[in-house]
């Protein structure tokens, strides 16, 4: 088979052509990548181009980097790259006849990743949400289904009670003005507002989204001399807080790419370390630190962002309700939802 590699990746990249890529996307393009490094064994200086190209989504990376192989016309590649069925862009690819149908235990894999099964959501059915960034409608529970709307930032539906895994994510069924769709979770928060508790086992009724630190839609932004992937955790466990409390940036919501951009060119930074006054203009008055013991009062009060800091010092994350050994958690790291009292170092609170 005849350089299929290029001749795939080539129309891939073509078709990306959206300004705004929205998250699913880009965790589609990782899907893909990993796809690629499974399939693409010992390619070398090709596969590295292939792989860079999907995850940039650049086809000008991929062509400049492709001459730099000085590939032959007639080297083969015993495999396909899978692109077929990850990405919405990607599903009106047509292959020439001389090229080879995907292999079966390929259709395995695609056919894992399309497949759905019926879960609960942590949203009650009728539940009032709002979009944590701009987010997609499908027609159905899968990457693969037709986009019935965009949902920008802010924009809110009504669940309708189902959910299903599918494709990588939890997708739950919504309806607004477009009808009745299905959409990722992981990109709403509840719109409506309730009372809270400060014992033990209760939830901050604020919903906050979870962001991660490493996400490829700003892992590589700068934070000082680093970036928001290597030390990002406690400014992004802060946009988690004013994401929640519906704080705007700069007319945008908070995520860790607005507030990394609002603060570095606003002082919000000693070098590498966040300033936790630097946040005041968005209505987060710096309370002080506390013990983990005395910040169990506020975790659960809707007025009060609680940061604790854990894993013997040296990792940040947002406390969104108690247990009766410790703290439920939105880790910017992924690494847990729940830190014992005894793994709170210390902790920063906000008064709201």
């Amino acid at each position: 088979m005849k350089i299929i590699l290029l001749i795939v990746v080539v129309v891939a990249t073509l078709a990306f052509v959206s300004a705004h890529v929205s998250q699913e996307d880009v965790v589609d393009s990782v899907a893909m990548t990993a796809l690629l490094e499974k399939r693409l064994k010992n390619r070398g200086c090709a596969k590295k181009c292939a792989i860079t190209a999907l995850v940039m989504e650049s086809r000008k990376n991929f062509r400049s980097c492709l001459k730099k192989c000085n590939l032959d016309k007639s080297e083969k590649f015993d495999n396909t790259a899978l692109t077929l069925g990850l990405l919405e862009d990607l599903q009106e690819i047509t292959y020439e006849e001389n090229v080879q149908a995907v292999e079966a235990d390929d259709v395995e894999l695609l056919a894992d990743a399309e497949s759905t099964t019926e879960v609960s959501s942590k949203f009650k059915s009728g539940s009032k949400l709002r979009a944590t960034t701009a987010v997609r409608v499908r027609s159905g529970p899968c990457t693969n289904k037709k986009t019935l709307t965009t949902v920008p930032s802010g924009g809110k539906v009504t669940f309708k009670g189902a959910a299903q895994n599918g494709c990588g994510y939890k997708w739950i069924k919504v309806s607004g003005s477009f009808g009745t769709g299905w959409t990722a979770e992981n990109f709403w928060t509840k719109s409506s507002s309730g009372g809270g508790s400060s014992g033990a086992n209760c939830k901050n009724p604020v919903h906050f989204p979870e962001f991660r630190q490493c996400d490829n839609r700003w892992r590589n932004n700068k934070l000082g001399s680093k970036t928001i992937c290597a030390i990002g955790c406690l400014m992004s466990s802060v946009s988690m807080g004013l994401n929640g409390h519906n704080r705007k940036i700069n007319g945008q919501a908070s995520n860790p790419a607005t507030l990394n951009s609002y603060l570095s060119s606003h002082g919000g930074y000693s070098g590498n370390l966040f300033i936790w006054g630097s946040v005041s203009k968005f209505g987060f008055s710096f309370a002080g630190k506390y013990s983990a013991t005395s910040a169990r009062a506020y975790v659960c009060s809707k007025s009060h962002v609680v940061i604790l800091n854990v894993r013997n010092g040296g990792h940040w994350v947002l406390a969104t309700g108690l247990t009766s050994t410790g703290f439920t958690v939105n880790d910017p790291a992924g690494y847990t939802s729940h830190y014992t009292n005894g793994q709170v170092v210390t902790t920063g609170v906000y008064k709201v």
